[in-house]
């Protein structure tokens, strides 16, 4: 593994790979980690450093539009379910009304409250629902756990990225302090 700021391709995984993770780090640890970067580095890789996470920090708010995005879809989605579902259920209902209208058509006869709830009874529609709510609800499902992982993802990366930011700025700072006190 090469440690060498001149070789490395991306500074969050040279940084990673030559200091350590900062994941729970306390103010003592920063500290330490500013004071390393500043020991380590001159003033001109310490602010080629600093522009290269505000480039990236820069590029992740031109693509911050995926985060929104999938939010909309989902809402959208759940109107069409809705829809989907209200129209399944007036249709069924549509159907039965039309056959018992039908039956008692051709019957010709009087037919009682107990003949009329045997026969709505005897519908089941169950299957058209359930035809069209497990698919939906499927698709759903997976839509909305693929937008938890998208945003824990991307969360994950901006808060390390700007995490960094803030420990190169004060690397820089202190850095330039540095060198115009020994100018």
């Amino acid at each position: 593994m090469i440690r060498d700021f001149n070789h490395a391709k991306n500074i969050v995984g040279y940084l990673e790979k030559r200091y350590g993770k900062i994941k729970r780090h306390t103010i003592r640890d920063d500290i330490e980690f500013v004071k390393d970067i500043c020991d380590d580095h001159n003033l001109q890789q310490i602010s080629m450093m600093r522009n290269r996470i505000q480039a990236s920090i820069h590029s992740g708010r031109d693509t911050s539009y995926v985060n929104n995005n999938p939010v909309n879809f989902l809402t959208v989605l759940f109107t069409v379910v809705c829809s989907l579902m209200f129209g399944f259920i007036t249709i069924g209902a549509q159907l039965v009304l039309a056959y018992i209208g039908h039956v008692v058509n051709i019957s010709g006869k009087d037919i009682t409250i107990k003949d009329l709830d045997k026969m709505v009874d005897s519908f089941n529609l169950s299957s058209l629902l359930q035809a069209a709510l497990i698919p939906t609800l499927g698709i759903f499902i997976m839509i909305y756990a693929g937008i938890l992982i998208l945003n824990s993802a991307l969360k994950k990366d901006s808060s390390k990225i700007h995490m960094y930011d803030v420990l190169i700025r004060e690397a820089y700072e202190r850095k330039r302090m540095e060198t115009t006190i020994e100018e």
